[in-house]
């Protein structure tokens, strides 16, 4: 009888599933779920560029080097969205060795796994 299942992450009473990795119940150890904040460096990486050659762009004055601007612009805009997200890794302490079981940036998700997996081992004799 499955604990908990969503998608190809399946629980039971004796192995944790993740696709195509398990991990017996009665060798984990741990549970831990860490926080891996975005980074900022693709974005300045982009606004360094952008602004070593507006100058150039804006002097030449053409349609072309300002869609290539707003193009620059927008792949900046569009890195600092993504250096906004947080990253939530589940991690699976064994007897063996530490292996990372699952990433998502659903918060609630990864709680409710990490539950899951507890509620199993609790179980165990």
């Amino acid at each position: 009888m499955a604990v908990y299942q969503d998608g190809d992450i399946t629980i039971d009473e004796d192995f944790a599933r993740f696709g195509s990795k398990s991990f017996a119940i009665n060798k984990i150890n741990t549970v831990d779920v860490r926080e891996k904040k975005g980074s900022i460096t693709p974005v300045l990486v982009l606004l360094i560029i952008f602004l070593l050659t507006a100058t150039h762009w804006f002097e030449i004055k053409t349609f072309g080097s300002g869609a290539v601007a707003l193009f620059f612009l927008a792949c900046t805009a569009l890195a600092w969205k993504f250096a906004l997200i947080t990253h939530y890794q589940l991690f699976l302490m064994t007897s063996s060795s530490q292996a990372q079981a699952y990433s998502t940036t659903d918060k609630r998700r990864v709680m409710k796994l990490r539950e899951a997996i507890e509620r199993s081992m609790i179980r165990r004799p």
